[in-house]
């Protein structure tokens, strides 16, 4: 039984907790480094070998989305149980599908709009059904809370998707590139301050308010900090309710509070557990290798 993990990064610390848990099952590890990849129609060749797949295996791809998505293509025509699965990939991927995912089904989410035209005419009339500035930008790819900007006018809409772009061209990080952008309402009262629901095969495994006084992202991975807070019943029905339309075995689930009422804004379906683990002391790679073996 293997378990094989897909990765851009060389020292990926989810990775690492992964090995380590790992060694207390009966799974094999294989490491691969996704975009040393050689993908050939229905095959997956990596370091000279091709990737051999078993209906008892099971992939979990961390990582470039817009690179998984064709490794997950691959996979999807082969018995193997994979995470993120292909149609969770293409959906929640992307923060403006997210959104429109949210109001779909019901889900409480700030106002979002797409940004078609750079023309000052086009953003004004964002803007104003947004209901003016402060507005949030995002682009529809990124996580960690990066690519992510609060702008107060025109000219920072239009310094942000520059440096952005020119950003991504520089680290040429990889060579699979879609790049859009959307506004979204700002919720007043939400600067720096998030609340993760981090859920799991249908149950909810605790809450982390995330903190920041120096950005209005609250990102751990930029800095942030962390604390438990209890995920009343209200919000619970809520995470079950996007994990049952989502199709979803794990993410974490970000909401902002608008008043008293929490408003959803993002779901991540490799959602970083370290500051999860080190803050609510959950081991919570230890609970997705036991569900994976109880559900595939």
């Amino acid at each position: 039984m293997k378990f094989f993990v897909f990765s851009i990064e060389e020292n990926d610390s989810r990775v690492n907790r992964f090995r380590q848990e790992l060694a207390k099952f009966k799974f094999e590890l294989v490491e691969v480094q996704a975009y040393e990849t050689l993908i050939k129609k229905n095959r997956i060749f990596y370091r000279g070998q091709e990737l051999v797949f078993n209906k008892d295996d099971f992939c979990w791809l961390f990582g470039n989305s817009m690179a998984n998505q064709y490794i997950n293509s691959v996979l999807k025509g082969k018995e193997v149980s994979v995470w993120p699965t292909y149609t969770v990939s293409k959906i929640f991927s992307d923060k403006f599908l997210t959104a429109d995912f949210f109001e779909n089904n019901g889900i409480k989410t700030p106002e979002t709009i797409m940004i078609n035209s750079y023309s000052k005419a086009h953003l004004a009339e964002i803007v104003n059904v947004l209901g003016g500035f402060p507005c949030v930008i995002k682009n529809v790819k990124g996580s960690q809370g990066i690519r992510v900007a609060l702008v107060n006018n025109f000219s920072q809409i239009k310094d942000f998707i520059i440096k952005d772009k020119q950003k991504g061209l520089e680290e040429m990080i990889t060579p699979y590139k879609k790049t859009a952008y959307f506004l979204q309402e700002y919720i007043e009262g939400s600067k720096g301050v998030d609340y993760r629901v981090l859920c799991l095969g249908g149950e909810v495994l605790g809450g982390m308010k995330r903190s920041s006084k120096d950005d209005f992202r609250s990102n751990i991975s930029l800095g942030g900090k962390g604390e438990i807070f209890k995920v009343d019943e209200k919000l619970r029905e809520t995470c079950l309710k996007i994990m049952k339309k989502g199709e979803l075995f794990y993410a974490g689930i970000d909401f902002v509070k608008k008043g008293d009422e929490f408003i959803a804004i993002e779901v991540n379906t490799s959602a970083e557990f370290k500051g999860f683990e080190e803050f609510v002391g959950i081991n919570v790679v230890e609970k997705i290798i036991t569900k994976i073996i109880e559900n595939y």
